[in-house]
């Protein structure tokens, strides 16, 4: 997707608000990063452009359960390529 450097920095923004917002619902676990790539690999992965109007209103849309249900798949996907070598550390001693 295609963001114009306004949008780019508009979203900076916005992904810091939102975080604000989880932080005083005692949600200390997400990021804005993790927000990022959710709403680039879920919501957006379709579009071509935004609408800034879109843009904040996803943004502030999202809810703390779509991340961490984001999160749980991705982590489950990326552990799917993983070899056994790569616990060894945890299965170790």
């Amino acid at each position: 997707m295609i963001l114009s450097e306004k949008q780019i920095e508009d979203l900076d923004v916005l992904l810091a608000l939102k975080v604000r917002e989880f932080r005083k619902e005692n949600i200390k676990s997400i990021d804005k990063s993790q927000i990022k790539d959710y709403l680039f690999s879920i919501k957006w992965k379709a579009k071509k452009r935004l609408e800034t109007c879109d843009l904040v209103d996803d943004v502030f849309a999202v809810s703390s359960a779509q991340i961490f249900e984001y999160m749980s798949r991705k982590a489950i996907q990326d552990a799917a390529t993983l070899k056994i070598d790569d616990f060894m550390d945890l299965i170790a001693k």
